[in-house]
């Protein structure tokens, strides 16, 4: 088996140095998602610009489905769910 550190030079991944370590923990770490290593993988050997925005557009775009999400409460009616917008609920 590969240690992640190993993988991280093989890739060539363009990270600083103080930051290998880390990048190696969450790489090797069971608990990271496969989706979050790729991303990581890739993220490394981009423009560090861009990576930025990508980061930040999909942060924005979790925040907003967050928040419409804890804008509707959800109950079940004859087992069958219907979202109703809290707004509707506190008139």
């Amino acid at each position: 088996m590969k240690s992640a550190r190993s993988e991280i030079i093989r890739m060539k991944i363009n990270v600083h140095p103080i930051h290998q370590e880390l990048i190696s923990r969450i790489l090797k770490s069971d608990e990271t998602s496969r989706w979050l290593k790729d991303a990581i993988k890739t993220l490394f050997n981009r423009d560090i610009v861009d990576s930025i925005n990508d980061v930040e557009l999909l942060l924005s775009l979790l925040n907003k489905e967050l928040n419409a999400y804890q804008d509707y409460k959800t109950f079940y009616i004859n087992g069958k769910p219907r979202s109703i917008p809290i707004s509707e609920l506190n008139s």
